[in-house]
């Protein structure tokens, strides 16, 4: 059984953030009635995964090495277990040697391209 979640949703019907909680979305939609819809987790966060891979024009953003579809990594900038969620302003294209770099450390978030 897939998990339900509430999604924000932009004026063009994209998912631009999942909610970490009911009480989040809640309030959020008290401010923005029409920008909140519920939807399965899997769909919501592949639909946010296809926005920030159409940002990236085929390119890793800090190497600027080719990356696919099936090769992209995508990177939040304030993880999930610290507070961060999953949207497309708080996530990034990396090829997975930029990926590894940031998870062990090696490289700090506002790094930017080489």
């Amino acid at each position: 059984m897939q998990k339900i979640i509430r999604a924000e949703i932009d004026d063009d019907g994209n998912v631009i953030r999942v909610f970490r909680s009911v009480h989040e979305s809640i309030l959020f939609s008290l401010a923005h009635p029409f920008s909140v819809c519920s939807m399965p987790r899997s769909e919501a966060v592949e639909e946010i995964r296809r926005q920030v891979f159409l940002k990236s024009n085929g390119e890793c953003l800090w190497c600027e090495t080719p990356i696919t579809w099936d090769s992209f990594h995508m990177h939040e900038e304030n993880p999930r277990g610290r507070s961060g969620e999953i949207s497309t302003s708080n996530s990034i294209p990396l090829c997975a040697r930029c990926h590894l770099q940031v998870a062990h450390g090696n490289r700090q978030w506002g790094g930017g391209p080489k």
